[in-house]
């Protein structure tokens, strides 16, 4: 069963990754912080069956795309609810699932608020699917 208040972020700019930390904290949720695919990969092993969620930047130094890596992640629980964050506009990152603003997509500079807003939009979906 997943805590709905762990979340996996994934960005490989450290200030950002304390930033995100700080206010979902403050928010009530757990934050498990990666700042490079490997890191990532590592929470995903130990602890991917209790992950709520997964907010991921499209850009990831010198590893691939977050993208990528969110794919890679899916294979071991397809269901999984993620955010991608990026400053570039949705329409302009190639995916095969369409990134929608205030869906499953941010754009950056984020405004935190929102932030909060559809973090806690998406892990209430997830539980009322799992209920």
């Amino acid at each position: 069963m997943t805590t709905p208040g762990l979340i996996l972020v994934v960005d490989d700019e450290i200030d950002v990754l304390s930033i995100f930390e700080a206010c979902l904290t403050r928010f009530g949720f757990t934050v498990l912080c990666a700042k490079s695919e490997a890191e990532a990969h590592n929470h995903w092993q130990a602890l991917h069956s209790a992950i709520g969620l997964v907010i991921i930047d499209v850009n990831l130094t010198s590893e691939g795309t977050g993208l990528q890596l969110l794919d890679r992640l899916r294979t071991t629980e397809p269901a999984i609810p993620y955010l991608v964050t990026s400053g570039y506009l949705p329409e302009m990152i190639e995916w095969h699932t369409p990134l929608v603003d205030g869906c499953n997509f941010l754009q950056k500079p984020i405004a935190w608020q929102n932030l909060r807003t559809f973090v806690g939009q998406i892990l209430s979906s997830r539980l009322a699917t799992q209920g």
